[in-house]
């Protein structure tokens, strides 16, 4: 890797060289002048060009990678509410914990002199009003989907991965809208192993699975469509929410 880049810079060193040597055989003294800005547009465009290319490189990868289940079959054998899987919090509990935290920490803080509150007080609205607002993930409801999805003959690879497997709006979408077409996420998933079905660890599987996936997703969502890695595979429809008090029973049994 460091000989690469060494090598990235002497031939940067000597192409600049070179166009300076050019530049004032034919412009003498006023070529060099636009030396820094030909430099500085060259370097934007080899920018451009290496980003399309490393982007090409990966999109074309994770399209070999979800060729796997291109024209797959599914066949759903069930959908059911459950309850958020444990360990998983929502956004919204992730402010209430942030909230009581800073609570606690203001009412164990030392009192100061009136002047300097004030002060705090409008040093900190300025900074709420410079910090624009994060987007923040909606919350979600929990949904058990068990489905078996059967590869078709795959073109390049043979081996998938069940916990890769998300939700969008709409389907046929490919890579570049993947991110912002998902409406759910795979939170838990369990593979049928001939008896029962076991926790899966981020493995990879060749050819057809029965799996129970708990999925987080937009509460507005009703119907879904399965994606793997910018592929749609088939639509999911979800029943109405019922509110779920505890945990769903353990796979496999």
């Amino acid at each position: 890797m460091l000989k690469l880049l060494l090598a990235a810079i002497v031939v940067a060193l000597l192409f600049s060289a070179g166009l300076a040597v050019g530049l004032y055989h034919y412009w003498g003294w006023k070529g060099l002048i636009a030396l820094p800005f030909l430099l500085v547009v060259i370097l934007w465009l080899a920018k451009t060009l290496v980003v399309k290319v490393v982007r090409g490189f990966f999109m074309k990868l994770f399209g070999m990678k979800g060729a796997v289940l291109e024209g797959a079959s599914v066949e759903v054998h069930g959908v059911r509410p459950v309850a958020k899987p444990e360990g998983r919090d929502e956004p919204a509990d992730d402010a209430e914990d942030e909230e009581d935290e800073d609570e606690e920490a203001e009412s164990q803080a030392a009192p100061t002199a009136e002047s300097a509150d004030e002060q705090e007080e409008s040093d900190g609205e300025d900074e709420k009003e410079e910090e624009e607002p994060e987007e923040e993930e909606g919350p979600k409801h929990y949904y058990e989907v068990e489905l078996t999805i059967s590869p078709s003959q795959a073109k390049c690879m043979t081996l998938w991965e069940p916990a890769e497997l998300a939700m969008t709006s709409t389907p046929g979408k490919g890579l570049m809208g993947l991110a912002d077409d998902t409406v759910a996420s795979a939170c838990e998933c369990h593979v049928w192993n001939g008896s029962q079905f076991e926790e899966d660890d981020f493995g990879k599987y060749e050819g057809q699975r029965r799996l129970k996936i708990v999925f987080a997703v937009d509460q507005d969502v009703r119907t879904a469509y399965l994606n793997y890695y910018g592929h749609s595979l088939a639509p999911i429809s979800f029943p109405e929410w019922t509110p779920q008090p505890t945990e769903p029973a353990a796979p496999g049994t």
